[in-house]
């Protein structure tokens, strides 16, 4: 009789998995943004050795330690399809849904428009004028409204909700 011989049969290896945490799909940015990446990435009987990063089948980044991410620098203007491509230490590999991010090519102009008062109101000469608006951007944020009568700036907000009254308003 024999002493005894352990062996281990191995089942097949399962795919690692990756999925990305940040951007957000269609995320929205300006030309030469730097866009940061992190992905979540997992096998189940194994270990994640190395996870790729893709612009379309351009590998832009490789990162072997957790947590798994980069920044892209001074990203081009364009439509980008990103995917991320893990592997495990046996040798098998995963690849995320792709997530777009859209690259503005130049800086759109933010929109503004008075909601109050509304365009030719009356007031009487003295009255205290409430001056409201709405300003988005597209590509950016608002970092102030400038509140002009003619070419005479009167007032400026830097924070939201956009407003300003004008005190004691003179006839005219």
């Amino acid at each position: 009789t024999t002493t005894p011989l352990s062996i281990v049969v191995a089942g097949s290896n399962l795919l690692p998995t990756v999925e990305f945490t940040t951007p957000a799909n269609n995320a929205s940015f300006a030309e030469g943004s730097d866009i940061f990446f992190q992905v979540f990435a997992t096998d189940k009987d194994g270990q994640i050795t190395k996870v790729e990063f893709y612009n379309g089948d351009q590998k832009i980044y490789e990162d072997a330690t957790s947590p798994h991410n980069f920044t892209w620098t001074n990203v081009p203007a364009g439509t980008h399809q990103i995917t991320a491509k893990t592997y495990d230490n046996k040798g098998a590999f995963g690849t995320s849904a792709p997530i777009t991010v859209v690259i503005n090519g130049s800086n759109l102009p933010p929109a503004v428009a008075f909601t109050t008062p509304a365009n030719n109101a009356s007031f009487a000469q003295g009255s205290d004028i409430a001056f409201h608006v709405s300003a988005k951007d597209e590509d950016g944020h608002i970092t102030k409204v400038e509140f002009y009568n003619g070419s005479m700036k009167m007032f400026e907000d830097a924070t939201s909700p956009y407003s300003y009254t004008w005190a004691n308003a003179q006839a005219g």
